[in-house]
């Protein structure tokens, strides 16, 4: 009688035993590279810790959202209350600009020569009071192929004196330039962006009249890879 019950309790404990063996196993040989935190229930996806990309489950990349620089940008000159000029293509057909654009013939001919399938070799100017005299003076930006790079292209601010139009201030822009709302020196403060030298991705600074031409004085932000950051 002994020996039965004996023979059942140590089939008893060798079921225990094997049921927790396989429990152990099915914990420990799970996955490890899905952390349920990281888990994103709405559409599914992993987001890797190492970079920005998210993981499908089939193992494909979930697009993600670019940040929106127009909207950057807008935003960065409506808290250092500045507005944007606009600009409008211009060629030797524009009545209003053509003697603005008769001051670029070489460049012009030298870039038909380089890129002679272009469909326009328009450039960019923008007509603005920097002074507050009631006369105009002009923002170019060189927006013909080849002219731009990774540091932005060319912008010219030209004065009209009696006749003739005459180059007085030259930079590299690679982003939209914000006009100050109050005269400094007897000319409006622009803000100009520029690559950086001190490790930002960009940055914007003011340049001021110096009396004979627009000069650098003050870095107003810069970019951090995701939005403007006041300094």
């Amino acid at each position: 009688m002994w020996n039965k019950y004996l023979i059942i309790a140590c089939i008893a404990l060798l079921v225990i035993a094997v049921g927790t063996i396989l429990v152990g196993f099915s914990f420990w040989g799970s996955p490890q590279g899905t952390n349920i935190q990281n888990l994103d229930s709405s559409n599914g996806a992993v987001i890797d810790n190492q970079s920005s990309v998210s993981i499908n489950r089939d193992g494909g990349e979930v697009p993600q959202k670019l940040p929106d620089i127009e909207a950057a940008y807008a935003n960065l000159f409506r808290q250092i209350l500045a507005t944007e000029p606009s600009f409008t293509p211009t060629d030797s057909t524009s009545a209003a600009t053509k003697d603005i654009y008769a001051l670029y013939t070489s460049q012009i001919a030298q870039v038909k020569k380089e890129y002679p399938n272009t469909s326009s070799y328009a450039i960019e100017i923008a007509l603005i009071d920097l002074t507050g005299d009631g006369t105009n003076e002009a923002i170019v930006s060189l927006s013909l192929p080849g002219y731009c790079g990774t540091g932005g292209c060319p912008l010219d601010i030209l004065r009209k004196s009696g006749t003739k139009w005459n180059i007085v201030s030259s930079f590299l822009s690679n982003g939209p330039v914000g006009i100050s709302n109050s005269l400094n020196n007897g000319f409006l403060d622009l803000y100009i962006s520029e690559q950086s030298d001190t490790g930002y991705v960009g940055q914007v600074l003011r340049y001021g009249w110096s009396g004979a031409t627009y000069e650098p004085k003050k870095i107003m932000a810069y970019w951090n890879g995701t939005k403007f950051v006041l300094r």
